[in-house]
C-alpha cells in the first residue's frame, strides 16, 4: 500500500483571497469573537468541510485571526485594517507586506531570494529541500505567487519598489479610471511657510474623491483648531484654493 506523502503546513488560499473572507466576516461578526459555525455559516459552507478548515487555517497563517478560549476566534488587529483602511494608505500596504511575510516558508523564500525562480527550479526545492508532494509543491507555488503578485512583488521586484507607492499590479485592485479630458482641479492650503498643491483631472472619480478626503482628514491636526483655544491668529490662517483651469504646466 502506497502512502500518500503530505506536504508541510502552508497557507491554502492566497492572499487576496484571504483578505475577501475577513471582509466577508467582518459584515457579520465585525470585531466581536465567532465559532467555525459562524464562518462557515458567513461563507456559505458546512461547518466540517475541508474548505472552512482550509481557510481558517490561511487565515491563522497570515496573521488575520486569532484563537480565543474554546472554539472560538477573532479578527486581528491586522485584518481590521486591510477591511477599514483605504487600499492605498500606507496602513493598508503595511498590513499587507506583514501579512505575506508571516507563513514561515513565504519568509524564507523571500529573504533568501528563491521567490524568483523559475517554476521547475522552486518545485525542486521544495519537494527536494521542503519535502513537499509533487502535488502539494505544485499547489504551493501558486499561491505564493498570487500573494506576491498581489503586492507588485513579481520575479524582480522588491518590498522597497513596492513601498515606493501603489505598484501596476496593486493598481488593478484600485478601480481608477483617468478622465480622458484635460480640464484639472487644483486643491491649494497655503499658511506660514507651508504650500501644498495638488492637481487632479476631472472629472474625478469616486476613488480619487476619496483620497482626497482622506488627505484632507490626515491634515485635520494641522487645520483644525481645538475648541476652546479661540481662533487661529490672522498671521497663520490656512488658506484653501479649489480653481478649475484648462492645464496645468508640469514642474
Amino acid at each position: 500500500m502506497v502512502i500518500k506523502q503530505r506536504s508541510p503546513n502552508y497557507p491554502g488560499v492566497d492572499l487576496p483571497t484571504a483578505i475577501q473572507h475577513v471582509r466577508d466576516l467582518y459584515s457579520k461578526v465585525k470585531g466581536g469573537e465567532f465559532t467555525i459555525l459562524d464562518a462557515a455559516q458567513n461563507w456559505n459552507l458546512s461547518a466540517g468541510s475541508g474548505g472552512v478548515r482550509r481557510r481558517m487555517g490561511a487565515l491563522r497563517q497570515y496573521g488575520l485571526i486569532e484563537q480565543r478560549k474554546g472554539d472560538t476566534a477573532k479578527l486581528t488587529s491586522r485584518s481590521l485594517t486591510l477591511v477599514l483602511r483605504h487600499q492605498a494608505s500606507n496602513e493598508f500596504k503595511e498590513a499587507v507586506q506583514e501579512a505575506i511575510l508571516t507563513p514561515d516558508l513565504f519568509k524564507e523564500l523571500y529573504e533568501t531570494g528563491k521567490y524568483q525562480s523559475a517554476d521547475d527550479a522552486l518545485k525542486q526545492h521544495l519537494v527536494i529541500e521542503k519535502r513537499f508532494s509533487d502535488e502539494g509543491a505544485s499547489r504551493f507555488i501558486e499561491v505564493m505567487k498570487e500573494s506576491f503578485n498581489y503586492v507588485g512583488l513579481g520575479s524582480e521586484e522588491t518590498f522597497e519598489s513596492y513601498n515606493e507607492g501603489v505598484t501596476e499590479k496593486y493598481n488593478q485592485d484600485l478601480p481608477i479610471n483617468s478622465p480622458t479630458n484635460s480640464d484639472k482641479v487644483r486643491f491649494s492650503i497655503s499658511g506660514g511657510p507651508a504650500l501644498f498643491n495638488l492637481d487632479l483631472p476631472l472629472p474625478l472619480t469616486e476613488e480619487m474623491w476619496n483620497s482626497l478626503i482622506d488627505m484632507i482628514n490626515t491634515l485635520k491636526p494641522m487645520l483644525v483648531q481645538p475648541a476652546g483655544f479661540g481662533m487661529i491668529p490672522e498671521s497663520k490662517q490656512l488658506d484653501f484654493d479649489l480653481d478649475e483651469f484648462e492645464e496645468v504646466d508640469e514642474e
